[in-house]
C-alpha cells in the first residue's frame, strides 16, 4: 500500500460475503480518509443471432446502481458517504483491474469463493486471478464465522497481523504495508521466516561443526539477517515478533496464521506470463487457499522479478 491510502475499491457480487466486504472497506475509508469505490461487474451480453446485441441497456446499469445504492445503506445506515457505486461490464478480473487503475485504488478488497479440484487447478478462483493481475495490494477478506450482515457497525479488530518474509528486498514492502494496518488498528506483528532448507552454505559452512551446532548457529545467524534487514531491533518488542520456523512457507504461513489468532496474513507476489498465472502455484496461491483468516497480497515492484511469497 502506499503511505496514504486515497481510494479503496470494494469488489461486490451480492452474494453473502458482500457484507463482510463492504465492512472492511467502510472501515478502512474511515481510518485512513479514504474515498470507498463499490464495484459491480455485469456480464458481457450475448449475441442475439440477429447479429450482434446493443450495449447493455441503461436499465441495467440503474437497476445494479440502485441495487449497491440500497445495499450501501443498509450497511451503512449512519452519515458515512464517501463512497460511489462504479459499474463494469464483461470478465470480472479485467474490469476490476481495469477500474482500479483507473480510478487509481490503493487498496482492492474481494472476497474468497473457493473452488475445488480440477476446475481450481485449470482457472483459479477469482482473487486469486486477481492477485497475478492487478498492480494495487489485493485483501482478499475470508469471514471466520458467519458473514457481516447489512447494518453491522461493530468495529472491526486487527489484534495480529502476520507477515510471511525471507531476505529478499520486496518483502520490506509488505512489511511495510503490516506496519501501516498495525499503526490504524494497534496490532501487533508477527513476521514468519519459513526455513525451507536446513542448512544454507551461504550463511554457515556446514563443516564447521557437529550438524546440530552448525545448525543452531545456522538460525542465529538467519535470525540476525533478518533483524538487521527489516530493522526489527528498531520496533517495540511487544509490537513486533520475529519467528523461525522449518517447512515450506505454503505450509506454514497458513498453520501458524490457525495457531496463533492471526487476523491478517501478508504475502507478496510476483507478476507472471498469462501461462504461468494459470498453470503455475506458489506460497501466494498456496497462502490465499489454505489461511484462515483475511490475506493482503502485496505486489512486488514493476521490474523486479522476485517476491517473497513466491517459490
Amino acid at each position: 500500500m502506499r503511505n496514504k491510502l486515497q481510494n479503496v475499491l470494494c469488489a461486490v457480487d451480492f452474494s453473502p460475503f458482500s457484507g463482510t466486504v463492504l465492512k472492511y472497506g467502510r472501515e478502512f475509508a474511515q481510518r485512513f480518509g479514504a474515498h470507498l469505490l463499490i464495484a459491480h461487474v455485469l456480464p458481457k451480453p450475448t449475441d442475439s443471432p440477429f447479429g450482434k446485441s446493443d450495449p447493455y441497456p441503461l436499465t441495467e446499469k440503474e437497476r445494479s446502481s440502485k441495487q449497491i445504492d440500497r445495499r450501501i445503506r443498509e450497511s451503512f445506515p449512519d452519515s458515512f458517504t464517501s463512497w460511489e457505486a462504479v459499474i463494469g461490464i464483461g470478465e470480472p478480473v479485467e474490469q476490476i483491474r481495469r477500474i482500479s487503475e483507473e480510478r487509481q485504488a490503493d487498496l482492492i478488497i474481494a472476497a474468497s469463493h473457493g473452488l475445488s479440484g480440477f476446475k481450481r487447478l485449470f482457472l483459479g478462483t477469482v482473487v486469486e486471478r486477481l492477485a497475478r493481475t492487478v498492480a494495487s495490494p489485493l485483501l482478499v477478506v475470508r469471514s471466520r464465522t458467519e458473514p457481516s450482515r447489512a447494518g453491522d457497525l461493530h468495529p472491526l479488530r486487527l489484534g495480529r497481523i502476520l507477515v510471511g518474509c525471507d531476505l529478499s528486498a520486496d518483502c520490506t514492502g509488505s512489511l511495510d504495508s503490516a506496519l501501516q494496518l498495525a499503526d490504524a488498528f494497534r496490532s501487533k506483528v508477527h513476521l514468519l521466516h519459513a526455513m525451507e532448507r536446513p542448512m544454507d552454505e551461504r550463511i554457515v559452512n556446514p563443516t564447521d561443526g557437529p550438524y546440530p551446532e552448525v545448525q543452531q548457529l545456522f538460525q542465529e545467524r538467519l535470525r540476525e539477517r533478518l533483524i538487521h534487514a527489516f530493522h526489527v531491533e528498531s520496533l517495540a518488542e511487544e509490537r513486533i515478533k520475529l519467528v523461525l520456523l522449518p517447512g515450506p512457507a505454503g505450509e506454514q504461513l497458513p498453520l501458524y496464521a490457525s495457531t496463533s489468532d492471526t487476523d491478517i496474513l501478508v504475502v507478496g507476489v510476483r507478476r507472471r506470463g498469462p501461462l504461468e498465472k494459470r498453470i503455475l502455484g506458489s506460497t501466494t496461491e498456496a497462502v490465499l487457499r489454505k489461511a484462515p483468516c483475511s490475506v493482503l497480497v502485496v505486489p512486488a515492484p514493476d521490474g523486479n522479478p522476485s517476491a517473497h511469497g513466491g517459490p
